[in-house]
């Protein structure tokens, strides 16, 4: 979606984060450190905060698991983007309008990949005036392949809603209960006030 940003466009991110491992309901968050918190008392500052988080999403593990084939398949389908045919087709567009500029990167990963590269090793200055011409011609170049991937996904996202409509119809109802339970439970209002 960073395309879409480049190209000046906005709307819905279709991002879905998936829960796994340690960042998983079933898990503790990992936190990196505080520095407003003294280097001795990082570790109780950590447990404190997962301690506490994890408490917070106590009542949506059942959801959190429900949600997660859900999530596997969005992830599934997100990862078949790069191979779809339309999408590979602009991205060879993408690549030889970079090109044309004289920047060489096979992916818009790829290509912010260097940004990152180019941030740690050249000084300010340079990198924001290097990184002022990268970014013109990445937003000069992406629309087509934002374009095409817009579509794409928006296929995946009909076709998973199609696919599990009675899922997706039972955690919206989940989800319903347990905001009402929790606002019922903890005297908190949720969307009818303005």
């Amino acid at each position: 979606d960073l395309a879409r940003l480049a190209t000046g466009q906005t709307g819905t991110a279709v991002d879905v984060p998936i829960p796994t491992g340690s960042d998983g309901p079933q898990g503790r968050l990992n936190f990196s450190q505080n520095p407003a918190v003294p280097k001795d008392q990082q570790a109780a500052y950590r447990a404190a905060i997962g301690m506490c988080t994890n408490e917070g999403l106590r009542p949506f593990i059942p959801f959190l698991n429900a949600l997660a084939p859900l999530q596997k398949a969005w992830a599934d389908d997100l990862a078949k983007l790069p191979d779809n045919p339309e999408v590979r087709s602009e991205t060879a567009k993408w690549r030889t309008c970079m090109d044309a500029d004289g920047i060489t990167s096979t992916t818009p990963q790829a290509f912010f990949a260097s940004l990152d590269a180019k941030a740690a090793a050249l000084p300010k200055a340079e990198y924001i005036a290097e990184q002022s011409k990268l970014v013109k011609t990445y937003a000069k170049c992406v629309k087509g392949l934002a374009d095409a991937q817009d579509r794409v996904r928006t296929g995946y996202r009909k076709q998973l809603s199609d696919d599990f409509a009675p899922q997706i119809a039972d955690l919206q109802s989940q989800m319903n209960a347990l905001v009402t339970r929790l606002s019922t439970q903890y005297g908190v209002r949720y969307g009818d006030e303005h």
